[in-house]
Order: structure tokens, then C-alpha cells, then sequence
């Protein structure tokens, strides 16, 4: 893999696991209510 290549990946991992992370953290809360 190309370095552009590794680096966009990598930005588009990190987007992905911001999204997972914030559903479970909503689901959580929402879950103690």
C-alpha cells in the first residue's frame, strides 16, 4: 500500500470507530435512563 493510501485509510478507520464508539457511548446513557 501506498503511504496516501495507508493515511486515508487509516483517517477513514478512525471516523468509523468515532461513529461506533459514540452510538454505544448514546446507547449507554440512554440505557440508564
Amino acid at each position: 500500500m501506498k503511504l496516501q493510501q495507508l493515511k486515508k485509510f487509516l483517517k477513514e478507520r478512525k471516523k468509523l470507530l468515532k461513529k461506533e464508539y459514540l452510538k454505544k457511548f448514546v446507547e449507554k446513557k440512554t440505557n440508564k435512563l
